[in-house]
C-alpha cells in the first residue's frame, strides 16, 4: 500500500461529564451518519453514535483476478509471494495503466471529530480517494493544484521505490520543483511491490498481490491519523520557539477521517465531549465512531479478513488492537513476511501493516462474549494510558480515549460493546517497532560478504560533521585525500574529520554515521556541529545534477551524501543520542536527550541490521543482523539510542532520508544521497523530453514565485522551513 501528497494540515467547556461505573447518564449524540440515537447498559458509557460501515472497508472489492482464498501465495504470471520482487526483470508484464485525476484545493469545511476547521482536501474529501492497482501495474496520475492560499504542492508516493524513474518520487526541491497554483503535473511510475500505503492530507493507495497467509476478503484501509484543531503553520512556528510537549498532542485520532474530539478527567476515570457548543465550530453530529463489518466463522472452516493499517499521523506515534481478537502480520511497510501472531501493534509514523484477524464462529460469540456481536478497536498514543487504566508511573500518567473504532459482526445491532471496559490490553512502551527478529521477510536475504558480522565504528563517515558556514568551498573542500588503497589507515586515523558532500575514492567504504543529537562537541563545534537541511524550491536537487555532479552548484545545506558506487551495500548509524568520552582524541560534551524518530529512506527498502535502545558509542564494535534481516523503508530510531540500516546502491537518483515526525522534517532533520550520481544525467537523456518538461515545471514555479504572496513580508519569508 502506498502513501501519497505532501500537504498536511490540522484544523472549551465542558458538556458532559461521565461516570463510567454507572449505565448511560446522558443521550448519545446521534453522529451525522447514522440515522438512530441508541441506549445501553454499558458499563463503559461512550457519549457519540456509531456510524454505519466505512466506505473504505465495507463493500470493498478484493481482487481474485490472480488468485483465491485458498491460494493468496500465488499471482499473475506464474509469480508467486516467493517471487523476488526488487529484480524487476520479474516482476509481472500487465500492460495495464490505471489512470487518476487528483485536484487540490484550499478553503474546505471538515469537520471530521466535532469541531470544523478550513482544510486543504483531495478532490474534496479527506482521506482522498482509493488509488488501486495490481503488481507490474503502471500508474498515470495528474495532480492539478487549485490552492487559493499561495502554497505549491507535489504528491510523493511514499515507500514506493521509483526504480529508474527518480524524477516521479515527488518531493518538491529534491526530485521536481513545486506544482505552482493554477499548473498541474502527471505523474507515471511502475508498480514493482505490492502491498499498502497513505500519508498526510492525502488517501490510500493499495497495489494488490500474493500474500503469506490466506485470507478470504479484503476489507481495505485503516488509515489511522492525529488531528489538529490548530494550522500545522501555527504549530510549526511553537516547535521552532521550543514550546513544551504539550503543545505538539493532537487534539483527537481518526481513522479514515471518522473520530470524536473528547478529553479525560485528570484521574482518568471519565471522558467528555470537550468542544463549546457556544463555538460555531463546534459540531457535535459530526463526531462519530468508525464502524467495520465483519461475518462470523462457520463450525465448517474460517473466514479470515484482511485490514491494512496505515499511520499517516503528523507526530503522534500509535498503538493499535481489537478487543478479544488477535491477528497475524503479514506485511511491513512493502515487505511481505513470514505470518507473525500480535494482539498489539505500535505504528510509528508512516509505517504500514497488513494484518489478518480470523472472524468468530457464532457459537464463540454466544457462549464467551454472550451474544454481543460489536468489539471496541482501540487505539491510544504510544505512551499514553486508556480511561480506566491503573497509573502505575510514579511520574504520574497521561490519560485517553482509546475507543475509536468498532469492529461489528452484525451489520444491524448498534449497540455499544460491552466488555473490557475502557481499559487498555497494551501498557504503554518507549514506542518501540516489533522485535525486528520477529520481521522475518519473505524472499530472504543473506548479507554475508556483503556486510561485516560484526562492524566496528571506529571511523565512520560522519555525515552531520559540517561546518556552520553557507561557503560552498570550505564545506566541498577536503580535509584529506582518500582511495580505496589507504582505506585501513584511514580508519586508523586520528586527524580532522572531512567534511560531507561528494565523497573521495574509498569514503563510501566507510560506515556512514548521523547523529541527532548536537552531542558531538568539539573545540571547533562547541555546540555540535549539526547543520539543518534546506533547500531551495527554485533548484531542485535532480535539477542540478542532469549535467553531472559540480560541488560549487550544490549548496550545503542541501546536505548532499555521494554513493558513486554501484550495487554496493552501504551501512548507515543514526542516532539520537551519543555516549563517548573522546573522538578522535578529543573530549565531546555530554550526551543530549533524545527522543524516538521515525526514519523514512526513498528509493529503497533498506535492511534493518542493529537497533538499540543504549546509547551509541563512538569506536564501539556492534553485531550485526546479516542473515535475512527485517526490511521495511520506516524504522524507529529509539529515544536516546540507535539504528543501524543497510541498503544496496542499486537505483540511480537524489533520494530523501528524513525523520517523518512533520515538524522535525520541517526544522531540517533530513539529508539526501545522491546515488550513483555519473549515471544520472544518462538516465534523464535516456526519456525523451523529460529534461525539458522538468525545467518548464520549474520556470513556471519561479515565475509564480517571483509574485509575492499577500501575506509576505522582509520579516516572513516565503520559504521559513526545510522545504520537505
Amino acid at each position: 500500500m502506498g502513501l501519497w501528497a505532501r500537504f498536511v494540515t490540522y484544523g472549551m467547556s465542558l458538556l458532559h461529564i461521565y461516570d463510567n461505573q454507572s449505565p448511560l447518564p446522558f443521550p448519545i449524540h446521534p453522529s451525522v451518519h447514522h440515522d438512530a440515537e441508541f441506549t445501553s447498559s454499558s458499563p463503559s458509557p461512550f457519549p457519540f453514535g456509531i456510524a454505519p460501515a466505512n466506505v473504505y472497508t465495507d463493500g470493498f472489492p478484493t481482487d481474485n483476478l490472480c488468485n483465491g482464498p485458498l491460494n493468496r501465495d500465488k499471482w499473475c504470471d506464474n509469480t508467486s509471494i516467493n517471487t523476488d520482487y526488487e529484480n524487476v526483470s520479474l516482476v509481472p508484464n500487465t500492460g495495464k495503466t490505471n489512470y487518476y485525476t487528483l485536484v487540490v484545493t484550499s478553503g474546505n469545511k471538515f469537520c471530521g471529530d466535532g469541531y470544523c476547521r478550513e482544510t486543504m482536501l483531495i478532490n474534496e474529501q479527506y482521506p482522498g480517494p482509493l488509488l488501486r492497482g495490481s503488481w507490474g501495474d503502471w500508474f498515470e496520475i495528474t495532480v492539478v493544484n487549485k490552492l487559493s492560499n499561495c502554497n505549491g504542492t507535489s504528491f510523493h508516493w511514499h515507500g514506493i521505490r521509483q526504480w529508474n524513474t527518480v524524477w516521479e518520487d515527488g518531493v518538491a526541491g529534491i526530485t521536481e520543483c513545486p506544482i505552482a497554483p493554477g499548473t498541474n503535473q502527471t505523474y507515471r511510475w511502475r508498480a514493482t511491490q505490492y502491498g499498502t500505503n497513505a500519508d498526510g492530507i492525502a488517501g490510500p493507495l493499495i497495489i494488490d498481490g500474493p500474500s503469506p497467509l490466506n485470507y478470504t476478503i479484503d476489507k481495505g484501509p485503516l488509515i489511522l491519523t492525529d488531528w489538529y484543531h490548530q494550522s500545522a503553520f501555527g504549530i510549526y512556528y511553537q516547535e521552532l520557539m521550543a514550546a513544551p510537549p504539550s503543545t505538539f498532542a493532537p487534539n483527537s485520532v481518526l481513522i479514515n477521517g471518522q473520530g470524536n474530539f473528547t478529553k479525560v478527567t485528570p484521574d482518568g476515570q471519565s471522558v467528555f465531549f470537550a468542544c463549546n457548543t457556544t463555538d460555531p465550530n463546534c459540531s457535535p453530529d459530526s463526531a462519530s465512531v468508525f464502524r467495520t463489518n465483519i461475518n462470523p466463522s462457520t463450525p465448517e472452516s474460517g473466514t479470515f479478513y484482511k485490514y491494512r493499517i496505515i499511520n499517516t499521523a503528523v507526530t503522534t506515534h500509535l498503538t493499535f488492537w481489537i478487543d478479544g481478537h488477535e491477528f497475524w502480520v503479514v506485511s511491513t511497510d512493502f515487505v511481505p513476511i513470514k505470518p507473525l501472531k500480535r494482539t498489539f501493534l505500535h505504528v510509528a509514523i508512516g509505517q504500514r501493516y497488513d494484518i489478518i484477524i480470523e472472524a468468530k464462529t457464532a457459537q464463540t460469540l454466544r457462549k464467551k462474549w454472550k451474544g454481543s456481536p460489536n468489539f471496541w478497536i482501540k487505539i491510544r498514543r504510544c505512551d499514553e494510558y486508556c480511561l480506566g487504566d491503573v497509573c502505575n508511573d510514579p511520574k504520574g500518567c497521561s490519560f485517553v480515549e482509546c475507543r475509536q473504532g468498532i469492529l461489528s459482526y452484525d451489520q444491524n445491532s448498534n449497540a455499544p460493546p460491552n466488555r473490557d471496559s475502557m481499559t487498555g490490553k497494551a501498557t504503554p512502551q518507549n514506542c518501540a517497532d516489533p522485535d525486528r527478529s520477529t520481521l522475518k521477510p519473505v524472499v530472504e536475504r543473506n548479507l554475508t560478504g556483503l556486510v561485516d558480522a560484526n562492524m566496528k565504528f571506529d571511523y565512520p563517515y560522519e555525515v552531520d560533521r559540517r561546518p556552520g558556514t553557507q561557503n560552498v568551498t570550505e564545506v566541498f573542500g577536503r580535509a584529506i585525500d582518500v582511495d580505496a588503497s589507504n582505506l585501513e589507515n584511514l580508519r586508523k586515523n586520528k586527524g580532522p574529520i572531512p567534511p560531507p558532500g561528494f565523497n573521495e575514492p574509498g569514503e563510501e567504504d566507510l560506515p556512514h554515521i548521523w547523529d541527532f543529537g548536537n552531542s558531538h562537541r568539539d573545540a571547533q563545534n562547541p555546540n555540535g556541529s549539526y547543520n539543518s537541511f534546506m533547500i531551495d524550491w527554485r533548484n531542485a536537487s535532480l535539477g542540478l545534477a542532469f549535467n553531472g555532479i559540480n560541488s560549487t552548484l550544490w549548496n550545503p545545506r542541501y546536505v548532499p551524501v555521494s554513493l558513486p558506487k554501484v550495487d554496493k551495500w552501504t551501512v548507515f548509524a543514526i542516532a539520537s543520542d551519543w555516549d563517548a568520552s573522546k573522538n578522535h582524541g578529543t573530549e565531546v560534551g555530554a550526551a543530549v536527550p533524545g527522543s524516538a524518530h521515525p526514519i523514512h529512506l526513498h528509493g529503497h527498502d533498506f535492511a534493518i541490521l542493529a537497533q538499540s535502545y543504549t546509547p551509541f558509542k563512538y569506536g564501539a564494535t556492534y553485531g550485526m543482523d546479516i542473515i535475512n534481516p527485517a526490511r521495511r523503508d520506516v524504522v524507529m530510531l529509539p529515544a536516546n539510542g540507535f539504528v543501524v540500516i543497510g541498503f544496496k546502491t542499486d537505483n540511480p537518483g537524489t533520494w530523501l532520508m528524513h525523520c517523518h515526525i512533520a515538524w522535525h522534517a520541517s526544522a531540517g532533520l533530513a539529508l539526501q544521497w545522491v546515488e550513483r550520481p555519473a549515471e544520472i544525467p544518462a538516465l534523464i537523456a535516456s526519456q525523451p523530453g523529460l529534461k525539458e518538461s522538468f525545467e518548464d515545471r520549474c520556470q513556471k514555479w519561479r515565475d509564480w514565485d517571483a509574485q509575492k504572496c499577500e501575506w509576505e513580508t522582509g520579516s516572513l519569508a516565503f520559504q521559513d522551513d526545510s522545504g520537505i
